[in-house]
């Protein structure tokens, strides 16, 4: 029984480290997919404003032209 006791408390370190390492892999992978889909809105509304400015200057441009 006392080596079973001793196997548990030398190796119950290790697991407690490994166990640290495991959560916060799993945190910084949460952090890391929710900036990328910050990136992407981001690209999506820049992309919506440059058409909406393209638009913009077609409309003022055919005007001009007329």
């Amino acid at each position: 029984m006392t080596a079973l006791l001793g196997y548990v408390i030398s190796w119950l370190p290790m697991v407690l480290i490994l166990w640290i390492y495991v959560y916060f892999g799993m945190k910084l992978v949460r952090v890391q997919r929710t900036s990328a889909a910050a990136l992407e809105t981001i690209a999506r509304k820049l992309g919506d404003i440059d058409a909406r400015l393209a638009r913009r200057e077609e409309r003022s441009g055919e005007g001009a032209r007329e």
